[in-house]
């Protein structure tokens, strides 16, 4: 079966996405048999770049006895089935429900995913690890399968929200869903009001109308993406050696890390 790759830029993602899942019988009309849409360039120039001008790299050795390591790694992260669900209280958080248990940090992880998607913080989402009665089938849990597949659930969560909270602020508003939009930035926008002024809800703000207007929105997932995602790290690494011992011990660390399932560059020091 043939496969084609097609990379277009878009201005806003929000608004783009439904209209290209509204197009889905058109492309099986003319032959399509289904296909999945990425988000931004994943590659190890950026890791390399990142590390190359972080402080840390730049930085001049301190001590007598210390030296500079410098790792690279990359690992191909698999997919299959997994589900989750989200909701949105009134106060501004979200409930976020995971069939995976957290081996290391992934509730974190997935977390922050839904946080980016939605414009929000970590702290505003609260993760839930619940058993197999609570939550659809997902797929074992794994070190390169469960924040790369769970990382798709949380993003396709996070869409769905953007969605329902567009729709909920063209009810309040009074206007067509097409003319309100979703910011990266968390914040829904709509046309002018009759006096012209400008019209906007934080997500808190929509979130605290929620059960005066057609209450909690919840929503769920169930995905199975086939295609392996590539990951990127780079670490550099400070030791100072004991020359009575022989023992090294760390005095400074710095990572960088690009992942094909989280849209997030993350770069971290700690001394």
């Amino acid at each position: 079966m043939p496969h084609l790759l097609v990379r277009h830029r878009v201005e806003d993602y929000a608004r783009w996405r439904p209209i290209f899942d509204d197009h889905a019988s058109f492309r099986e009309e003319y032959g399509s048999n289904g296909g999945q849409v990425f988000r931004n360039a994943i590659g190890n120039i950026e890791v390399i770049q990142a590390t190359q001008n972080h402080p840390h790299y730049r930085s001049e050795l301190q001590g007598e006895n210390t030296g500079r390591g410098v790792s690279l790694g990359f690992w191909g992260n698999v997919g299959g089935e997994t589900s989750s669900s989200a909701s949105v209280n009134a106060d501004g958080k979200v409930s976020l429900v995971l069939g995976s248990v957290d081996i290391g940090g992934t509730r974190a992880s997935l977390a922050m995913q839904l946080a980016e998607t939605l414009g929000l913080t970590m702290d505003d989402i609260a993760p839930h690890i619940v058993d197999t009665d609570s939550v659809a089938f997902t797929g074992n849990t794994g070190g390169s399968r469960t924040t790369y597949a769970g990382g798709w659930a949380a993003h396709d969560l996070g869409v769905q929200i953007r969605n329902q909270m567009s729709a909920r602020a063209a009810k309040i508003w009074e206007c067509e869903p097409g003319d309100v939009v979703y910011g990266d930035d968390g914040i829904i926008r709509g046309p002018n009001d009759a006096e012209g002024k400008a019209r906007s809800f934080t997500f808190k703000e929509l979130a605290g109308r929620l059960p005066r207007t057609g209450g909690t929105i919840e929503v769920g997932v169930n995905i199975n993406y086939a295609v392996p995602g590539p990951a990127f790290a780079a670490h550099i690494c400070d030791v100072e050696v004991d020359r009575d011992t022989r023992r090294a011990g760390q005095c400074r660390n710095a990572s960088a890390a690009r992942h094909a399932c989280c849209h997030l560059d993350s770069i971290t020091a700690a001394s």
